[in-house]
């Protein structure tokens, strides 16, 4: 009687023992895989001071790392996305934008949108402008239809999504459409109009205001080194 109550407590000890075991690792690896991001901010911070593209490569692997763990994920996609874009590497760009979920990324339009955005800026690389205005076209028509679904249901300006637009507009050199959208988002939305006079001044009169202006949208990277 005494043995089987022994091996109990062996077996209990040692179930309990690899719970904490495990616990800790999750830890850990969420730790690590935090610093990788912190890693790959600080990376970018220093391109947008050098221009040196060595420093992008090596934000990029801080970044492959932190795609391992499901806590930074999210952050770690949209990080690999505008690394390859700084990079104009297109072709691996919507290469890997297709083997993710649309849970993989913070809004339900951006795999379509990056997706379309990597093809159409690979054919401007070929001068094939006509192929490539199609798919900027099909990456706006995604953030669109999310902005219509989204504002029959409430009466705030997404400014994430609209500043995705407008930069869709802008990389087909598209001034009127940008012109114009602004225009109807002051009509809609009068107690915004400091922020989207901000984006008028980013995207048409290209002077970027950084207390309006948010560059991780706009430019997919971040406005100063990680804290």
């Amino acid at each position: 009687m005494m043995i089987k109550q022994l091996l109990k407590i062996i077996i209990l000890t040692s179930c309990i023992f690899l719970v904490v075991l495990l616990n800790n690792s999750k830890a850990q690896n969420a730790d690590s895989c935090k610093s990788h991001i912190k890693h790959s901010r600080s990376a970018l911070y220093t391109y947008q001071l050098t221009k040196n593209p060595d420093v992008l490569k090596k934000a990029l692997a801080e970044v492959d790392q932190a795609m391992e763990c499901p806590l930074t994920i999210k952050a770690a996609v949209i990080q690999k996305v505008g690394l390859l874009n700084l990079l104009k590497e297109y072709k691996t760009g919507y290469t890997f934008i297709s083997t993710l979920d649309e849970a993989d990324f913070w809004h339900p339009y951006e795999k379509d949108m990056e997706y379309n955005y990597f093809r159409g800026m690979e054919y401007e690389t070929k001068g094939d402008i006509i192929s490539r205005d199609r798919y900027l076209i099909k990456a706006k028509e995604a953030i669109q239809k999310y902005i219509d679904k989204e504002s029959a249901t409430s009466n705030k300006l997404d400014v994430v999504a609209n500043s995705e637009l407008l930069s869709m507009m802008k990389a087909m050199g598209d001034k009127n459409g940008m012109e114009s959208k602004i225009t109807t988002l002051k009509k809609s939305y009068p107690n915004d109009t400091t922020y989207l006079k901000g984006l008028e001044d980013t995207f048409i009169n290209n002077n970027v205001h950084t207390s309006y202006a948010q560059p991780q949208i706009i430019n997919k990277t971040p406005s100063g080194p990680a804290k």
